[in-house]
């Protein structure tokens, strides 16, 4: 790890406008990733039986006309619509009993199989509205005609019937043909269904279906427009289009759960570090990460399908872990440090684990790609795509930008807040002043009466060496200790420290000790540190 990081900080600025680059190409080619050509999902590869056996299959003619029959599709008016999650609540607009209505329900079956669009389902097809009309006619003429019709139809003709008996005749009519388009309840028309042949199916192309789809809702809102209020809200509906509309929310939800994800690991590492600097690398490294493997995925020529959305839901939750662990580790040291000594001390923290969580999971991927079935391969490619770029982005990417330009001191604007806001205050040595934490950690003295670490620390070595033990460095409070000793897992006692190594022996003069003290290492201070100061209960 040390030889790396030697490596990665000589080349530092090399490797972070590579970095820079890189990424910029890999968004390029991330926002490139489409939607599969069809909505058929194949669960085995191409080389088992039944896989060979459907792609023969494929090739039969009663395949192909059977694709080129298209589908059954409905064009709807009802008087429900669903709102409010799932209830369903009467929508009193629609009325087909006005007599415009009806003569504009009529009329619209003959626009319909005449748009490029639409076709009847089977050559004797007659669209409701018409075979009502023409029983309404067959009645008038009858010498015996149907008592129902009688009763309820005000010796009408044809349509429009009067409004106030179109209900009653057009549900008896319903009711003794057998007419399934057309649903009443309480002996109003409720749901009008006009069934026709669509040119697609389910799984043909997705522009295909997206064309059509788009050409068939113009097609409605145009006829919708001239329609009566009554029944201007009729909608076309059908199965086929359901695969479509999925197609399309998955592009739409990948890329949100990509934000969600981003947007929900950079408020955690804002949490964890406090800092606002950190949190902005670490997200931008796991955008990389992202972005890495969505481009090298389009790059093998893969597209955002059903399978393929749900790997990618677990590449973007795998993605966050190596990063945050590192960005943790980097900001563990309170105070101000160099970006360097962070930036080592954090690869040589975490890297270990890391690497040993990479090759145990990379190794798990390798043995699913031997799997027979389609979706466990490629949740396999994806992981491991997804480990390997996950690494270069935790030890290059961000060990680059932190190295680069990353904070000395991260949590600095936190600590100063809660200096602030809490005005949290420790006893000094003598008893009569206090230093705060932030002032001991930094060596600082922000405000009078407090002491630095430097002061501290000379008078304690003075009163020592005059033997004054009533003036002995009493015990610091628990957030101090662990502010300075963030690695000390031992209970210490006070004592009577020797005089720290870093002195010039035999000295009194406090001016060389001061120049000791400046030059002494932060080894030799922390030493000192854990001797004489104590963790308190």
């Amino acid at each position: 790890m040390l030889g790396f990081y030697g490596v990665l900080h000589k080349l530092r600025w090399i490797s972070f406008g590579t970095c820079l680059a890189a990424f910029g190409v890999c968004v390029y080619f991330a926002t490139t990733l489409e939607l599969p050509t069809s909505a058929d999902v194949r669960l085995l590869n191409s080389g088992h039986e039944y896989e060979r056996s459907y792609i023969w299959r494929q090739q039969l003619l009663s395949e192909q006309l059977e694709k080129l029959s298209g589908s059954k599709a409905y064009i709807v008016w009802e008087s429900y619509q669903q709102i409010q999650g799932t209830k369903l609540v009467l929508d009193e607009r629609f009325d087909a009993s006005p007599e415009d209505a009806q003569t504009y329900l009529l009329k619209f079956c003959g626009d319909l199989f005449a748009s490029d669009f639409a076709s009847e389902i089977d050559n004797d097809f007659v669209c409701p509205m018409s075979r009502f009309d023409e029983w309404l006619t067959e009645q008038a003429a009858s010498i015996s005609p149907d008592v129902g019709y009688l009763q309820h139809c005000n010796s009408a003709t044809s349509i429009p019937v009067p409004q106030a008996n179109f209900h009653p005749c057009m549900s008896h009519w319903a009711a003794t043909v057998d007419e399934t388009s057309i649903l009443s309840r309480n002996g109003k028309v409720e749901i009008m269904l006009l069934p026709y042949n669509s040119r697609v199916r389910f799984d043909s192309f997705f522009d295909i279906l997206k064309a059509e789809w788009q050409l068939i809702e113009d097609w409605m809102v145009a006829k919708n427009n001239e329609a009566p209020l009554t029944v201007n809200q009729g909608f076309s509906s059908s199965f086929d289009f359901w695969w479509y509309d999925t197609n399309g929310q998955m592009l739409s939800t990948a890329y949100s759960a990509a934000a969600i994800a981003l947007s929900a690991s950079a408020a955690v590492i804002l949490l964890a570090s406090r800092s606002i600097i950190l949190t902005f690398f670490s997200t931008l490294t796991i955008g990389f990460v992202l972005t890495s493997v969505t481009a090298v995925l389009v790059a093998i020529g893969w597209t955002l399908g059903f399978l393929e959305s749900i790997c990618f839901a677990i590449l973007i939750g795998v993605s966050v872990d190596f990063v945050i662990h590192l960005a943790h580790a980097y900001g563990h040291k309170r105070g101000e440090i160099s970006r360097g000594y962070r930036t080592k001390y954090s690869l040589l923290k975490m890297g270990p684990s890391i690497l040993a969580t990479a090759v145990t999971t990379i190794l798990s991927a390798v043995v699913m790609l031997f799997t027979i079935i389609t979706f466990f391969q490629k949740f396999a490619l994806i992981l491991f795509f997804t480990i390997i770029m996950a690494t270069i982005g935790s030890f290059v990417f961000l060990l680059t930008c932190l190295d680069c330009i990353g904070p000395s001191n991260p949590t600095f604007l936190a600590d100063r807040c809660m200096e602030k806001s809490c005005k949290i205050q420790t006893t000094a040595p003598t008893g009569t002043e206090s230093a705060s934490r932030f002032d001991i950690v930094m060596g600082k003295e922000s405000h009078p009466g407090t002491k630095s670490f430097r002061i501290i620390v000379r008078e304690y070595i003075r009163n020592q060496k005059r033997g004054d033990e009533s003036k002995m460095l009493p015990p610091f409070s628990r957030m101090v200790c662990d502010a300075i000793l963030d690695d000390l897992e031992e209970e210490h006692k006070v004592i009577k420290c020797p005089a720290p190594r870093f002195l010039i022996p035999d000295s009194s003069d406090a001016d060389r000790e001061d120049e000791a003290l400046r030059l002494a290492t932060k080894d030799e201070k922390t030493e000192f540190i854990r001797a004489c100061y104590v963790e308190q209960q």
